[in-house]
């Protein structure tokens, strides 16, 4: 059934697990991660980014959104629909008009008092329709970008934990994501959370903590994460890289075995994410 971000992770904050935040990319995505969740009784954040939205299977954006919001009120367990890395406010107030439950407003590469102003707005109107709302301070660049949020040296782009207090205190956002090392996409090297940072956030801040880029982090890392405070850690790379190679591969075979592929996928999303159901705490607490 459908709740919204902050109910789905306001349990996780009293229970002290995390809830996995996976993007999917096609209806039978959708359906193949609600079906894992299900099967862990582990709750689930579904995650949707604007930029796959050529892939949307029928003419109407909107109708597209309704029928996802119809299949998740088939499932015994708390489900969230969000909006992943809103670029801007119109984007935000558009999730909140189709009918998601969560949205997330990345304003994390303007200056500090331009991130409060939008994640205001933002708040103001997603309130106002009952839907809980995500931001960023800091920032959680991607691996392309090189391996700066993996070094110690470049603590300029992570989260600071006076700014965060004041940003989540003045904006009224429901959740915060944190940079504290991690990547979006694949690591150059190993990955080098910073600890001690996350767990000085954590005091500070009084709202649930998110993890953007948690595919590749490592069990343990997750683990400690959680452990520290983060409540939501988002998950794409780490099921969307070996569905695309087994696709590839299966496609190369026989080009016209379309069941193969979709049962392959279903695989891999089941496989990676019981995974992730495990080490993150959320098994049976859907």
């Amino acid at each position: 059934m459908l709740v919204t971000l902050s109910e789905i992770l306001n349990k996780a904050e009293q229970g002290n697990y995390a809830v996995i935040a996976p993007d999917f990319t096609s209806m039978a995505s959708v359906r193949f991660q609600l079906e894992a969740a299900e099967q862990f009784k582990a709750p689930l954040i579904l995650s949707y980014v604007k930029h796959i939205e050529p892939l949307c299977p029928v003419r109407s954006w909107k109708k597209w959104i309704s029928i996802i919001r119809e299949e998740c009120e088939l499932y015994d367990i708390d489900i969230c629909l969000h909006l992943d890395h809103g670029t801007s406010v119109d984007e935000c107030r558009q999730a909140v008009d189709a009918g998601f439950t969560g949205v997330m407003i990345d304003a994390s590469t303007k200056p500090f008092s331009e991130n409060v102003a939008v994640t205001s707005k933002v708040v103001e109107f997603a309130h106002a329709a009952g839907v809980s709302v995500e931001a960023e301070i800091g920032h959680v660049g991607t691996a392309a970008e090189g391996t700066y949020l993996t070094e110690d040296s470049a603590r300029s782009h992570l989260t600071q934990p006076d700014q965060a207090e004041i940003f989540a205190r003045q904006t009224g956002t429901n959740c915060l994501a944190v940079a504290v090392g991690t990547v979006h996409g694949e690591y150059a090297g190993e990955p080098h959370i910073d600890f001690d940072l996350l767990a000085e956030i954590n005091q500070l801040v009084s709202v649930p903590l998110v993890m953007h880029g948690g595919s590749g982090t490592g069990d343990k890392n997750i683990e400690q994460a959680v452990a520290l405070g983060i409540r939501k850690v988002n998950v794409f790379s780490d099921w969307i890289v070996p569905a695309q190679r087994e696709t590839a591969r299966l496609i190369t075979e026989k080009p016209k075995d379309i069941a193969r592929v979709a049962t392959a996928q279903q695989i891999v999303i089941h496989d990676i994410l019981a995974h992730w159901f495990q080490i993150s705490g959320s098994v049976n607490k859907g």
